[in-house]
């Protein structure tokens, strides 16, 4: 009898799983019929078709994100090839594991039931918020899925009481690191778990704590290894970590306080009916209180990570979404085993509701999106969303630049586009896939536009693309000049104006 009651309860967690899978297609896919979901895709798409063409990482193109974002986009096109579909099935990719893992540590850790629902739970979650920025590739995504399976092997050695299992979980966190470097009190929260353990010899918690280090020194020494290699250790430093903590720095601690005191507040009000079973789930957690102390404090860990930023950007929140839906899972669990109680329906009915207000309003696009998909013409006229305006003239720009060049020859983006070197397939003049003269957290740095300048002036590139919204190329110093010698005025789409070589 118990064993038939274990196989229906597997039964229905492979469902809960399951049917994560398919939220997660079905919330996503619609979007996919945009060339990019968001210009960061643009930016990691074309330094990885840059890298295909032979070019090195940081030596040969400038790019300030760590290694493991753009090597996942190559390893992508690698294998489906150098397209707008390849880059969002590799996105999905991601989601899908990242529900799978959620489904192994509430199986393994506290229930087959609990699993489920946390998988599903962060299938909901993580197309739910500010759609669609967040549903994009983004190194979040990479770093989220590293982390998730370092918590995972870290359980797992502390449950075995297993010294040597503490390795993977430090070598998976070090990934994370590698993917942003937002996860980085993560890391510290195993450390912390680790040296405060209770019930533990000394011996065995240095040997414990030893593995976990060894295991992230691995990591970073597999980086270091192959920057050395590849000759460009100083520049991964100067663009992945300096320029990293100059963008950073461009918000000040004023602004920083500002959107620390807004933006829990907006993000709770969407998230209400995770924050409802997270509290409710609190007195549900007997089944495994460890697992579920770690839990808590790798979401504390994730948010301090999103507040490491400064900007909280939607996509910044990805790497709280795996703690928040494991826990939200565990309260869903315990309240619907004690819905005889009118207290804990009202909680349920509560978050719920709290629930289906904002998926009803965020979702209202993605449902517009399957219109779209059956009525093509209706996307090429709706001007609702920025992003439907943004794709068409992507679309066509791009389109005109193939025209006016042949595959191979090298063009020249003045201005925050990236997209246009992915999405015309040309590659790029420079060592700048974004040259944004206008913002001072963007590259060029110092004498980046004077050399640029330079460059471009003794081999000037065939086609070069102004799409600055506020300002002309044709009007800057020094930019003028190069155009006036080189080039002439060719066509003006959308305000993307394009200059064609003499």
């Amino acid at each position: 009898m118990e064993q038939q009651s274990a196989w229906k309860a597997s039964g229905r967690a492979y469902g809960l799983l399951t049917l994560s899978f398919a939220a997660s297609i079905l919330l996503r896919a619609p979007y996919y019929q945009h060339s990019l979901i968001f210009v960061d895709e643009g930016f990691f798409a074309s330094v990885a078709a840059e890298l295909l063409r032979g070019s090195v990482l940081y030596r040969d193109v400038w790019c300030n994100n760590q290694p493991l974002t753009i090597y996942f986009c190559k390893w992508v096109f690698q294998l489906l090839g150098p397209t707008s579909i390849a880059l969002h099935l590799g996105s999905l990719l991601l989601a899908l594991l990242e529900s799978w893992l959620l489904y192994r540590i509430g199986r393994r850790f506290f229930s087959a039931r609990v699993g489920g629902l946390a998988a599903l739970a962060f299938a909901i979650a993580s197309t739910n918020f500010n759609i669609p920025r967040i549903i994009g590739f983004t190194p979040e995504q990479l770093m989220a899925v590293s982390a998730t399976g370092a918590v995972y092997c870290f359980l797992a050695a502390w449950e075995r009481r297993r010294a040597g299992l503490f390795f993977f979980a430090g070598l998976l966190s070090c990934g994370a690191v590698l993917a942003k470097p937002a996860a980085g009190p993560e890391i510290a929260m195993f450390f912390l778990f680790l040296f405060f353990a209770p019930g533990w010899s000394p011996a065995r918690k240095a040997g414990a704590l030893a593995s976990l280090g060894s295991g992230y020194l691995m990591g970073g020494g597999i980086l270091a290894a192959s920057l050395v290699a590849g000759g460009n250790l100083y520049p991964w430093w100067d663009q992945s970590v300096l320029s990293r903590v100059h963008y950073v720095a461009q918000i000040d601690w004023a602004a920083f306080l500002h959107n620390l005191a807004r933006q829990p507040f907006g993000s709770g009000l969407t998230y209400l009916w995770a924050w409802i079973l997270i509290w409710q789930g609190r007195k549900g957690a007997e089944a495994n209180r460890d697992a579920y102390s770690l839990s808590v404090a790798w979401l504390a860990a994730a948010f301090l990570g999103v507040c490491m930023g400064r900007r909280f950007y939607a996509n910044y929140y990805i790497q709280v979404f795996p703690p928040m839906a494991l826990l939200a899972a565990v309260g869903l669990d315990y309240l619907t085993r004690a819905m005889r109680r009118p207290r804990f329906q009202a909680s349920l009915v509560l978050s719920l509701v709290a629930l289906l207000v904002p998926f009803s309003w965020f979702q209202a696009r993605t449902f517009a999106h399957y219109y779209y998909l059956a009525d093509p013409g209706a996307h090429s006229q709706v001007r609702l969303w920025d992003m439907c305006v943004i794709d068409r003239r992507l679309k066509d720009v791009s389109a005109e630049i193939r025209a006016l060049t042949q595959p191979g020859e090298p063009i020249f983006v003045f201005g925050p586009n990236p997209e246009f070197y992915f999405l015309s397939g040309r590659p790029m003049a420079t060592a700048f896939s974004t040259f944004d003269i206008t913002d001072p957290a963007e590259p060029p740095y110092g004498d980046d536009e004077r050399q640029t300048i330079q460059k471009l002036d003794s081999t000037p590139p065939v086609l070069i693309i102004d799409s600055c919204q506020y300002l002309k190329i044709a009007d800057q110093p020094g930019w003028r000049e190069l155009i006036a010698r080189h080039y002439r005025l060719c066509n003006d789409l959308s305000g993307v104006r394009l200059f064609l070589r003499n």
